[in-house]
């Protein structure tokens, strides 16, 4: 009954998770709970590229990201 199904790709991160895995989740049905995709100081071809693969995902960036890199993404 998780609300939320998080996803880290913060580098730095022991529970880094890579497109590799996420990839094969294109299909999974998450239920009620709602992918949250979690960055520090991501690329925007990183983040595009997850939203390609989690097109419903919430971001989240906890790093020093510009204003305008996160608007990129509404």
């Amino acid at each position: 009954n998780a609300d939320f199904a998080g996803f880290i790709f913060a580098e730095k991160s022991p529970r880094k998770v890579e497109h590799n895995f996420i990839a094969q989740l294109v299909d999974f049905n998450f239920c009620q709970a709602g992918p949250v995709s979690d960055f520090v100081n991501p690329s925007i071809q990183e983040v595009q590229q997850t939203r390609e693969i989690l097109p419903n995902t919430i971001l989240q960036f906890h790093g020093d990201e510009s204003d305008y890199l996160c608007r990129q993404f509404h």
